[in-house]
This record gives structure tokens, C-alpha cells and sequence, in this order.
């Protein structure tokens, strides 16, 4: 009886550790220089971590956001970049969409 007590306590701490959110910083530049284009930009990115701490995929998912919205209107870089990142734990996988929007510059 104890024994089973003692692993469903630690199974509720785990299981609660797990649905905690996370803040990201990143080291992204908002290009001042250049010409506005007048193009809104828009990147996503997806990570992948096991039990929310251990990338299964490249962390750098901000950076790849980024890099996909300049890319996609062929811009140098953006003017008031904005990051959105939504976080969903799938019981021991957490997926991180990033979603980066702004005004392109070349």
C-alpha cells in the first residue's frame, strides 16, 4: 500500500512538472537600415522535445522562423518581427510551433 502511494505521488509530480510553459529569448535582429517593401513576412517552425527538455530536432526553432519568413519574400530581414510560440505536451513529447511575422526590408 505505501509502496503504491509513494510511485503515484511521484507519478502526479512528474505528470505536473511536464505541463509547465516555458519563455524563450532569442537572439533575433530587427533590421532598421533598409527599405520597407511593404510585404508582410510570415515563418513557422516546429521543435520536437522529449519530456520538454531534450531536443529531438535542431534548437534553433525562432531562428529557422525567422529565416523561412525573410526567405519567403526574398527580403534581407524584417522591421517589427514579432514571435508567437504555442507549446503542446503530448505525454512524453513536446511539440513548439513559432510563428514569426513582419515587415520585410531589403
Amino acid at each position: 500500500m505505501r509502496r503504491s502511494t509513494v510511485l503515484l505521488a511521484i507519478l502526479a509530480v512528474a505528470l505536473l512538472a511536464a505541463c509547465g510553459c516555458t519563455t524563450i529569448s532569442t537572439g533575433l535582429s530587427d533590421t532598421t537600415s533598409g527599405r520597407v517593401t511593404g510585404s508582410i513576412a510570415k515563418g513557422s517552425a516546429t521543435g520536437i522535445y522529449l519530456f520538454g527538455m531534450w531536443p529531438l530536432t535542431e534548437n534553433s526553432d525562432a531562428q529557422a522562423a525567422y529565416n523561412q519568413a525573410v526567405n519567403s519574400v526574398g527580403a534581407k530581414g524584417l522591421r517589427g518581427a514579432t514571435m508567437q510560440s504555442t507549446i503542446m505536451n503530448l505525454f512524453i513529447v513536446q511539440l513548439e510551433i513559432v510563428k514569426v511575422r513582419g515587415q520585410a526590408v531589403n
